[in-house]
């Protein structure tokens, strides 16, 4: 499956398609060759999902595409964050600095979450005080 922009509007965290389309724009992979495969991405989505039992239903999982962009964005190890030829540069925004605001500025996708589910995700965030 390739990126699908019309998967956007689904707005259904319960779907893989809405998932990954999501993934792809806020990685920018979104032109032929894409850069990860759709099992990759869908390797990352389980791993920052939120998990719900549903009574005697199997449990339900909720994708969460923002803080799985926001994790390959923040890890990528081939980042370029400054660039120079000759006498031109280019610099770019911190890969740290770009996850934190998609994190932010898609937090309304854990709303979606807890809007169903009657939880929050997890911001994954933790409190380490220091004596």
């Amino acid at each position: 499956m390739s990126y699908d922009p019309s998967s956007l509007t689904i707005n259904d965290p319960t779907s893989i398609a809405w998932a990954l389309a999501w993934v792809r724009r806020l990685t920018n992979d979104r032109a032929e060759p894409l850069t990860r495969t759709n099992e990759e991405i869908a390797g990352d989505l389980q791993g920052a999902a939120f998990h719900v039992l549903n009574g005697d239903d199997p449990t339900l999982t909720y994708y969460r595409p923002h803080a799985t962009a926001a994790t390959l964005i923040r890890s990528d190890p081939h980042a370029v964050t400054q660039e120079s030829i000759d006498n031109a540069q280019a610099t770019y925004r911190n890969p740290a600095a770009v996850a934190a605001s998609i994190l932010l500025d898609y937090a309304w996708m854990d709303d979606l979450i807890e809007t169903a589910t009657g939880s929050r995700p997890a911001s994954g965030h933790s409190f380490r005080p220091v004596f």
